[in-house]
């Protein structure tokens, strides 16, 4: 018995379990620790309102207490989500609804894309299906949050926990205030994008290289 891969083969089916039990934690700032199923002390939760699959405007209709559907300050949208309370930081909504895409259904996926509000759930580090909220009586008001288009807009982060999209707050979020969001650092990266902190990074390695390393031959 070759003990050598066997001992390889638990290694790679233990670093299997990690990567899976991964979607269950969250990092919290205030504690600084990544925690099973979130935070209990830090964290507030807002749930959506239960309103029947496929009624007219039931995304709409989803809003709890303290949200409201109006006019959007990104203007190519008509609506956008704005808090009609005050919100503290570690607000969590959601989750995000909408209709189960397969990874492999391109004739589907791609006409989802054009209304932006298609997401991907993934499993292990790949993509594992879509959940696209275009229609508005399959999904729910967190299809109205809208990105943010600089740092300063930004007041949630979209996530990944438990094989649904939520959003938390990142700041305190006055009433009047519409909810823009960006990606969080594991989310990002699934998508290739750069968050915040490695932006600004990137930023400050290019500026600290010499100039000549800087200029194209």
């Amino acid at each position: 018995m070759d003990l050598s891969n066997c001992f390889a083969q638990v290694a790679v089916e233990r670093k299997q379990e990690e990567e899976c039990d991964e979607d269950n934690y969250l990092y919290c700032e205030d504690c600084d620790k990544m925690l099973k199923n979130g935070c209990s002390v830090h964290s507030f939760k807002v749930p959506n309102s239960r309103m029947k699959w496929g009624m007219p405007k039931r995304a709409q209709r989803t809003c709890p207490r303290g949200i409201l559907i109006g006019w959007s300050d990104i203007l190519i949208y008509t609506n956008g989500a704005r808090a009609i309370i005050d919100f503290p930081k570690n607000t969590v909504f959601g989750p995000y609804e909408g209709e189960y895409i397969d990874q492999h259904n391109m004739q589907r996926f791609f006409p989802s894309l054009e209304g932006g509000y298609t997401w991907g759930i993934y499993k292990n580090g790949k993509l594992s299906h879509y959940i696209d909220g275009g229609d508005e009586s399959k999904s729910s008001w967190l299809r109205y949050i809208r990105r943010a288009r600089k740092e300063e807009e930004q007041n949630v982060e979209a996530f990944q926990f438990q094989g649904k999209i939520y959003f938390r707050t990142i700041k305190n979020v006055a009433k009047r205030t519409e909810l823009l969001f960006w990606y969080d650092k594991k989310y990002a990266e699934f998508l290739g994008l750069l968050t915040k902190e490695a932006s600004r990074k990137k930023m400050e390695e290019l500026a600290a290289l010499p100039l000549s390393n800087n200029v194209l031959d």
